[in-house]
C-alpha cells in the first residue's frame, strides 16, 4: 500500500533501500475469513502482499506521529472494538475538529473495490493517502510535506 509515497521515499534513500528479496515477498499468504470469497480480494497486481508490506501497514496505522499535530493514528478512528470505526455520529480529527460524517468502517476493506463512503477510491492504495491531506484527518497540506515528516522518523527510511 501507500506505493506512490513508497516509491518518493524509496528515491529519497537509495543508500538505505534494502535489496529486494523475492522470497519474502511470496511468504506471506493473506487468511480468508469464514463466508468470503478468495477471488474478491482486490490487491494490485503491481503492488502484491509481502510480510514486510502488512507490518508497515501496521506500524503506519498506529503511528499519531503521521498527523500533522502528532494527535491523530488512522487507529484513532478505526478501532476494534467498534467494528473498526469511532462509534461516533461524526469522526473526530486534528485539534478536535469534527469531520462531516463518521469513519468508514475499516474491516476487510480488501474485498472492496469502493473504498471511502462515497466510493472515491478504487483500492486501499488509493484510499490510504487520502486522509493524510484531509485538513480536518491527519492535517497536511499535501502529500511531499507529509513525506517530508515521515522521511524524519528514525526508521521508517529503512522500511520503504
Amino acid at each position: 500500500m501507500l506505493s506512490s509515497w513508497i516509491a518518493t521515499l524509496a528515491e529519497a534513500a537509495p543508500e538505505e533501500k534494502p535489496a529486494a528479496n523475492a522470497q519474502s515477498a511470496a511468504e506471506y499468504k493473506l487468511t480468508i475469513p469464514f463466508g468470503l470469497e478468495e477471488s474478491k480480494v482486490v490487491i494490485p497486481e503491481d503492488n502484491p502482499l509481502s510480510r514486510e508490506k502488512v507490518e508497515l501497514g501496521r506500524q503506519l496505522f498506529f503511528d499519531k506521529r503521521l498527523s500533522k499535530d502528532n494527535t491523530i493514528a488512522c487507529a484513532s478512528c478505526h478501532l476494534a472494538k467498534f467494528a473498526f470505526t469511532d462509534g461516533k455520529r461524526v469522526a473526530t480529527g486534528i485539534r478536535g475538529q469534527k469531520g462531516g460524517r463518521s469513519a468508514p468502517v475499516n474491516f476487510n476493506r480488501v474485498f472492496s473495490s469502493a473504498q471511502f463512503w462515497d466510493g472515491r477510491a478504487a483500492t486501499l492504495e488509493d484510499q490510504s493517502v487520502g486522509p493524510f491531506i484531509n485538513p480536518i484527518e491527519h492535517g497536511f497540506a499535501n502529500h511531499d510535506e507529509m513525506i517530508a515528516k515521515m522521511m524524519k522518523i528514525a526508521g521508517y527510511r529503512k522500511l520503504f
